[in-house]
C-alpha cells in the first residue's frame, strides 16, 4: 500500500503520516495525524473533554511521576526521594530553600559513577555540585574566592 486517503482532510498521505489501530482492516487509523491531533485538540475544549482531561490527569499525576523517576534513576526511586523528603523536612541542604519556595521539585542528587543516591537538592544546588565534579577543594576555592571579594567590596 503506497499510501491512504483521510476522511477529514480529502487528502492521500503516506503510510506513516497515520498511526497504528489494530481494530480497522488496513491496521492503520482512519484519520491522519495531523487531522486527529486537530480533531482531539477540538474535543479537549468542549465541557466532556474538560471533565474527561481532568479526570486523566488527577488519575496518572502520581503514575506518570514514579514512571518519570524510575526511568530517570532508576527502580524505587520515588521511595527514596520520598525518604529523603521527609529526612531533610523538604529543604535543599544548600541553599535551606524549602521546597513550597521553589518552582520545581527538588532533584535527587546520586553519584553517577556508583548511582548511590545522597539526598534531595534543589536544581541549582544540583547543578553546583555536578559540576565539581566530586573534586571538594573546586567548592573551597571557590567558597574563598567569594568570600575575598565580599571582604574588599565591605572594605570599600
Amino acid at each position: 500500500m503506497q499510501g491512504k486517503r483521510c476522511p477529514c482532510c480529502k487528502k492521500v498521505k503516506c503510510v506513516s503520516s497515520f498511526t497504528k489501530d489494530k481494530s480497522t482492516k488496513d491496521g492503520l487509523a482512519v484519520y491522519c495525524k495531523v487531522c486527529k491531533y486537530q480533531i482531539n485538540a477540538k474535543w479537549r475544549k468542549t465541557p466532556e473533554g474538560k471533565k474527561r482531561t481532568k479526570q486523566y490527569e488527577v488519575k496518572y499525576k502520581k503514575t506518570k511521576r514514579k514512571n518519570q523517576m524510575e526511568r530517570e534513576y532508576g527502580p524505587n526511586a520515588l521511595d527514596f526521594w520520598n525518604d529523603f523528603f521527609v529526612q531533610q523536612n523538604g529543604i535543599c541542604p544548600g541553599c535551606r530553600k524549602h521546597q513550597s519556595q521553589l518552582k520545581r521539585n527538588l532533584c535527587l542528587d546520586h553519584d553517577h559513577e556508583n548511582g548511590a543516591y545522597r539526598g534531595l537538592l534543589c536544581g541549582r544546588c544540583n547543578l553546583l555540585v555536578g559540576s565539581s565534579k566530586k573534586d571538594l577543594q573546586i567548592l573551597k576555592n571557590l567558597v574563598e574566592y567569594l568570600e575575598s571579594f565580599y571582604k574588599s567590596e565591605e572594605t570599600k
